[in-house]
């Protein structure tokens, strides 16, 4: 991937063909987007895409979209998500079909800015925090507004002793039956195969939009 500095954030991007979806995703320094661009390649190589992978200085506070106590100690949410979608909408500008993908919280934030904005096309949850603490309540009011949504988790993830993130299965089974879409289980618990999980939601909009 190249850099390229869009409205003053130092991306990693990269275009396939010309045209096609442009996908955004949130990366942070523990990730490797060259890894998940591979991924992507070797799955689309004859399908046009462009990749935007951006970068947040605070997991917790910049993919948040509300204050909330942190299921750890020391580790609650800012809920600065609305500045980072600010940030999304002007760097979406002249873009073609602009989508969004995310794994964790930045799954979460995915769903959320889908919610927000009629933006995005697409939206890609891999693993997303959907036990986030009051998404249950928001969800009930609001949906996603994207053509295309993107459900994975692991098999494994609901089967944790923390009550609050247990609720991840059943949440994400409730959201997949409101928007009428089946999940994509993958096997193990929320670490294992990251990058693939992200790699498959990001390809898999980009197949949506080739195919719409």
């Amino acid at each position: 991937m190249n850099e390229a500095e869009i409205c003053g954030k130092i991306c990693r991007t990269e275009e396939n063909l010309s045209g096609g979806a442009t996908v955004f995703w949130a990366y942070d320094s523990s990730d490797d987007p060259d890894i998940i661009a591979e991924l992507v390649r070797e799955r689309c190589a004859l399908l046009p895409y462009r990749l935007i992978a951006f970068p947040v200085d605070d997991w917790n506070a910049d993919l948040s979209p509300w204050r909330a106590d942190g299921v750890f100690r020391g580790q609650d949410f800012a809920g600065k998500g609305a500045e980072t979608l600010g940030w999304l909408k002007r760097a979406a500008v002249g873009c073609e079909r602009p989508m969004i993908a995310g794994y964790s919280l930045a799954g979460l934030f995915a769903l959320w800015a889908s919610c927000e904005t009629e933006l995005f096309s697409g939206a890609a949850s891999c693993s997303g925090s959907v036990w986030y603490p009051g998404w249950s309540d928001y969800i009930k009011t609001h949906s996603p507004n994207a053509e295309h949504v993107y459900l994975s988790l692991g098999d494994r993830e609901e089967k944790t002793r923390n009550p609050v993130m247990a609720q991840v299965g059943d949440n994400t089974r409730a959201l997949a039956e409101k928007l009428g879409i089946e999940v994509v289980w993958n096997e193990g618990n929320h670490f294992k195969d990251a990058d693939k999980r992200l790699a498959a939601g990001i390809a898999r909009l980009i197949e949506s939009y080739v195919s719409a």
